[in-house]
């Protein structure tokens, strides 16, 4: 575990391609390494929106883990953000809380 954490912490983000991503995600088998990895080189690199799109469907739990680290990363500068709402969230198709509870009531 130490070494990977060393390992996020030492690449190089602008050298990853998605492959290179899809490699490294596909050993992760702890959460906080999925965490470091998502912050210190997927949300850095260009791939970044192709594996957000891709990691948040998984259904494997670290990969999973590390598409949604992405995001929140992503959403914390503005034209991440500005991606995530326009390429990734489809806001028409969400249903507000106050529609959940006036469908679920009798």
């Amino acid at each position: 575990m130490d070494a990977m954490t060393l390992a996020t912490m030492v690449a190089e983000p602008e050298t990853f391609g998605k492959e290179d991503l899809d490699r490294w995600v596909r050993v992760i088998d702890y959460s906080t390494i999925a965490n470091q990895f998502a912050k210190y080189v997927v949300a850095r690199s260009a791939p970044a929106p192709w594996a957000v799109t891709k990691w948040t469907k998984a259904k494997r739990p670290f990969v999973a883990i590390a598409g949604w680290d992405v995001v929140s990363c992503l959403a914390m500068e503005e034209d991440g953000a500005r991606w995530i709402c326009s390429n990734y969230w489809d806001v028409s198709k969400r249903r507000s809380p106050d529609r959940l509870i006036r469908s679920s009531t009798p």
